[in-house]
């Protein structure tokens, strides 16, 4: 899970009892944003008065391309939501007395990082969770999956790392994979499958019948995801 996307993973293992996650890795993952104390004191005085701001597009990977990509991007939204900065605050909150948890995960985070505030929440995390690896980047922005190849090829080893070392003992695991700017798959979704399958949706594919197979399958799937 990648920034936002780890914040709701780490609320996940903290606050659910039901854990069926497998090997989890949080690449950048948001909890402090950059320049903490300045947005939360510029939220609360401007909070009552603005609903938006304009948004800044930070230069947040040393791939040329990609920064292009997201500048002409027309579904880059142009300002950013007050009400969304506030919800993180609230998040916080809600997270800050939270008991320890005993779960092993990675984290992956470049030290370049102007996005979030990494230094705070590698720290963080290291108290919520004190069986965490911790995988620091040299040179690594916060978009580290869409990185140069040089430092996006360590992102993607530590993650071939991961996947190898996992337990076989799983009846199923899913991963996604969104598209690449290059030109690749919209979506990629992996099924490991030891046991039968019984009749399910996966991203709005039916898989119908029962299926016995104890090899990965893959699915591209061509169109927006």
């Amino acid at each position: 899970a990648h920034s936002t996307g780890a914040s709701i993973i780490i609320e996940h293992l903290l606050t659910s009892e039901y854990d069926a996650l497998g090997e989890v890795v949080l690449v950048a993952p948001l909890i402090h944003s950059a320049h903490w104390s300045l947005s939360t004191t510029a939220a609360a005085i401007l909070g009552p008065f603005i609903d938006t701001l304009p948004r800044v597009f930070r230069e947040n990977t040393s791939d040329r391309d990609y920064i292009e990509f997201v500048r002409i991007d027309p579904l880059q939204p142009s300002r950013a939501s007050v009400d969304w900065f506030e919800a993180l605050v609230a998040w916080n909150e809600r997270i800050e007395n939270h008991p320890s948890s005993p779960r092993p995960l990675t984290v992956i985070q470049g030290d370049d990082d102007s996005v979030v505030d990494w230094k705070y929440n590698i720290q963080r995390l290291g108290e919520l969770f004190p069986s965490a690896r911790i995988e620091i980047i040299s040179g690594g922005r916060h978009q580290l999956l869409n990185e140069a190849p040089a430092l996006q090829t360590q992102v993607l080893e530590l993650l071939d790392e991961e996947h190898a070392a996992r337990p076989p003992s799983r009846d199923a695991d899913l991963g996604f994979c969104e598209q690449g700017h290059d030109g690749s798959p919209d979506l990629i979704v992996e099924v490991d499958l030891t046991a039968t399958l019984e009749s399910r949706q996966v991203v709005g594919i039916e898989v119908g019948e029962p299926v016995d197979v104890a090899r990965p399958h893959r699915l591209d799937l061509v169109g927006p995801a």
